[in-house]
């Protein structure tokens, strides 16, 4: 333990184990090389009966580079409670929040992200996965495009937890190597098969961009139908799903990209973006292997 730096244990009677850890604001440096942070609080609490584990904790400005490039960060807080399941992953809840994560290069503008917040559940129910998730994050100006923000209400419901758990731990086991992808999807595809054959819901509430032309907004809503295992098809898949997608972009981003890109004025033309007062809308749907766009049948 350092100047300046505290770090306390505690062990409850029924084995409870309570850790935290302080540092207060310091710098450091080392040849041309400058860290600097501000105080750091992170208390965390376990449970060795549940395997509950209950942390939060704050830290206060990061910042690290030298003449040349300085990355920093204004702060970062989290919360949450966690905990684990047979299946390999944890249910709980979790919260972060970003402030202003950038990187400075000479006398150029800053790029990063100005604000990201996450709040997050995850529930068990017997076999079934509930998760639920909200992001918000802010950039930087960006070259050529201005600023930008995104916002994003996400729920799953129902999912398998026996397949989705062994899904993960192969995607995590992969992680970013070179595999192919293709070796990957054969490791997983019996558990994808169970997954989709037990039937589920995803839904977008909420997925929109915030660009200097306006917001575009999008709803998307995926319903899988439960089918038999030992007959399930991919092919069978589309007849058993339901989905719809809206969308709603501003006109005058539409019209400006229009001029560049043949493919979106042949969206516009064929009736798959429609102009409804300073907006252009798309409507999509898909039942029982059905799937319309803005009322139009759509051959798949």
């Amino acid at each position: 333990v350092g100047v300046g730096e505290q770090q306390l244990v505690h062990h409850g009677l029924g084995g409870e184990l309570h850790s935290n850890y302080v540092l207060e604001a310091g710098s450091h440096s080392e040849g041309e090389i400058t860290a600097s942070w501000g105080d750091i609080d992170i208390d965390v609490r376990t449970d060795p009966v549940s395997g509950e584990v209950i942390f939060d904790g704050s830290v206060g400005r990061l910042s690290i580079g030298d003449t040349g490039e300085i990355v920093s960060l204004a702060g970062l807080s989290f919360e949450g409670d966690q905990t684990p399941t047979p299946y390999g992953f944890a249910t709980g809840d979790v919260a972060f929040a970003v402030d202003d994560l950038s990187v400075n290069q000479g006398t150029s503008d800053a790029v990063g992200i100005r604000s990201m917040s996450v709040d997050a559940s995850t529930t068990l129910d017997d076999n079934a996965v509930s998760a639920d998730a909200t992001l918000t994050m802010a950039m930087h100006q960006i070259p050529n495009v201005g600023e930008m923000s995104f916002d994003m209400d996400f729920k799953l419901v129902g999912a398998d937890a026996e397949a989705l758990g062994r899904i993960q731990q192969v995607l995590e086991s992969a992680g970013a190597s070179t595999q192919d992808p293709m070796a990957v999807y054969g490791t997983i595809e019996d558990d994808l098969k169970q997954l989709f054959a037990s039937g589920f819901e995803l839904n977008f509430e909420r997925f929109d961009v915030t660009l200097p032309q306006g917001t575009v907004s999008s709803k998307m809503l995926f319903t899988f139908g439960e089918e038999d295992l030992a007959t399930f098809d991919w092919s069978a898949l589309l007849l058993s799903t339901e989905a719809s997608v809206d969308l709603s972009v501003p006109a005058t981003f539409v019209e400006t990209v229009a001029q560049d890109n043949p493919q979106v004025a042949a969206a516009i033309g064929g009736g798959f973006l429609v102009k409804r007062g300073d907006a252009y809308e798309m409507q999509a749907q898909l039942k029982k292997g059905l799937a319309t766009v803005n009322g139009a049948p759509i051959p798949i």
